[in-house]
């Protein structure tokens, strides 16, 4: 039997928008996600919990409006500065280099932003002429758009403190009158009294929810982690395929369910139970092994929890989480330990993370 190279999980590897690994989400996806924006109904905040795939499917939509003809810039500012002391004028001058990089005709102003002033220090506020320097770059990359059409889909505000991005973030939305737009944002951001700021500024708030998984395969959604799990390790389909036996599937179908839903989580979960199995000597996982591996995500997860956060816990289980204290909501939500659902009717209902089974149940529900 040939052995699975279980590195091919790759679970902190967001997707390009073509790449041949993705598998569609049955929800909330970049099919979607591109469907508005390509219907005009725009600007669109994207939050969801880290690991979901919030990155993937903002990829996905970029690659559905270029093949739609629409002019697209993707910048994924998480991946060449660091967000937790990111300043205004780094954004700028990424979005004027992204811009100006896409438009090298006549009449653009093609110098990479990153030199446009050299030598203004971090702590002062971005130089006059920006604001009108990316407008005029997104009105010419629109005129010379096969459908007269721009978007601009931005990545990484949500590893970003709120209090940091705020003005940043206002005035990125701001340039929404010349292009179609989409950025990822953390869920404060768009949640809570606090919020109007941005939401004023936005037409929807499009959440990638963690996926319902009942049953591993008994539905569309646990179906997806399989199919995930599948295109990842290059195998065909679950069913067919020699490498992967009951066994396995069992633990595919057991990592899916405690995952809660969350992608990245479900990768993580089976490479680590793989991880301990090559650790004792054994090709593919057990049930043991993956034991080991919920055990070491709980623990992770319960350093999250602070005192009366078991109590929030439960409180909020099934209920659209009203009742609970707005900071302690949004905080037990952005670190995953509190999972949001949306029905088909809008209907918002609360769960705790599956890792967290053994303070609400006393065990792993196995």
């Amino acid at each position: 039997m040939t052995k699975i190279d279980w590195t091919r999980l790759s679970p902190h590897l967001p997707l390009d928008g073509d790449d041949p690994r993705y598998i569609p989400r049955p929800s909330r996806g970049g099919a979607q996600l591109a469907a508005f924006l390509k219907n005009g109904m725009g600007p669109i905040a994207v939050t969801g919990p880290v690991g979901c795939g919030k990155s993937t499917e903002l990829a996905v939509a970029a690659n559905s409006l270029r093949l739609e003809g629409i002019t697209t810039v993707h910048e994924r500012l998480d991946r060449v500065m660091d967000m937790h002391s990111v300043q205004p004028q780094n954004v700028y001058a990424r979005l004027v280099r992204a811009l100006a990089l896409m438009g090298q005709t006549p009449g653009v102003p093609v110098v990479p932003g990153s030199i446009l002033f050299p030598n203004v220090p971090a702590h002062e506020p971005p130089p006059e002429g920006w604001h009108d320097r990316l407008l005029r770059l997104l009105r010419h990359l629109r005129s010379q758009s096969p459908t007269g059409r721009m978007a601009l889909l931005i990545d990484g505000f949500e590893k970003s403190p709120v209090h940091a991005i705020l003005d940043t973030v206002s005035f990125v939305l701001s340039l929404s009158t010349e292009c179609e737009m989409a950025l990822v944002v953390p869920p404060s951001m768009v949640t809570g009294p606090d919020s109007y700021s941005i939401t004023s500024q936005v037409r929807r708030v499009f959440p990638v929810s963690p996926m319902q998984v009942r049953q591993a395969r008994g539905n569309d959604e646990g179906a997806f982690f399989f199919r995930l799990f599948a295109s990842r390790i290059s195998a065909n389909e679950p069913d067919a395929d020699p490498l992967i036996t009951s066994d396995l599937q069992f633990i595919v179908g057991k990592a899916a369910e405690f995952s809660g839903g969350i992608p990245r989580t479900f990768l993580q979960l089976v490479q680590d139970a793989a991880g301990y199995a090559s650790v004792n000597g054994r090709e593919l996982p057990t049930r043991e092994d993956l034991l080991d591996a919920l055990k070491d995500h709980t623990a992770s997860m319960k350093r999250l929890l602070r005192e009366g956060d078991v109590d929030l816990l439960h409180r909020a289980r099934g209920t659209d989480g009203l009742e609970i204290p707005i900071d302690a909501r949004i905080r037990l939500l952005t670190h995953g330990l509190l999972l949001e659902h949306e029905d088909a009717n809008r209907t918002v209902t609360l769960s705790v993370h599956p890792l967290l089974d053994p303070l609400i149940h006393g065990k792993y529900l196995f």
